[in-house]
Formats: structure tokens, C-alpha cells, sequence
């Protein structure tokens, strides 16, 4: 529950850094703002996936715990989600 709360509270930061930042550029088109407000969108926007992957992942081993669940169940169970935080780390990597 914690983690949840903490992820709403990323997201929610990350909205209002996006609209500052908006706002501050349909305001005044002249003058742009510090480098500050639009470097913290940009990581507000890159940690939130991989947080609620994360979370996601904690949550389904607190259901699927390893030691009472059979090994073939838990490659079924986590092979998607483990490949999905994959790609999205390689896409991260790559592209920064």
C-alpha cells in the first residue's frame, strides 16, 4: 500500500511539473524558464514506469510467494511482466 502511495505521489509531482512548465511557455513566449523546470518533467517522466513495474512485481510475489508456488507456475506467472521491465530498461538505456 505504501508503494502505491508513493507512485501516486511521483505521478501526481510529475503532472504538476508538466503543467508549470506548459503554463510557463503559453504565458510568456519570450521569456523561457529555468533549465531546472524542464529538466524535472523529463525524469518525473522516465521514473514512474519503471516504479509502478516495479510495484506490480512486489505485489505479484507477496500472491505468488516462492517458496509455496511451483516453479513452472512462477515462469508462467513472471515471464511477461519480467520481459515487459526488460525492454523497458533497454529502451531507457538506449535512448538516454
Amino acid at each position: 500500500f505504501r508503494l502505491n502511495v508513493f507512485a501516486i505521489c511521483i505521478i501526481l509531482t510529475m503532472g504538476v511539473l508538466v503543467g508549470i512548465g506548459n503554463g510557463m511557455n503559453i504565458v510568456s513566449q519570450s521569456s523561457q524558464g529555468p533549465t531546472s523546470f524542464y529538466i524535472a518533467p523529463m525524469v518525473f517522466t522516465i521514473i514512474p514506469p519503471l516504479l509502478c513495474d516495479s510495484i506490480l512485481l512486489t505485489c505479484l510475489f507477496a500472491l505468488y510467494p516462492l517458496s509455496g508456488t511451483p516453479p513452472a507456475t512462477l515462469l508462467k506467472i513472471f515471464a511477461f511482466p519480467f520481459c515487459i521491465k526488460c525492454t523497458r530498461v533497454v529502451v531507457l538505456v538506449h535512448y538516454l
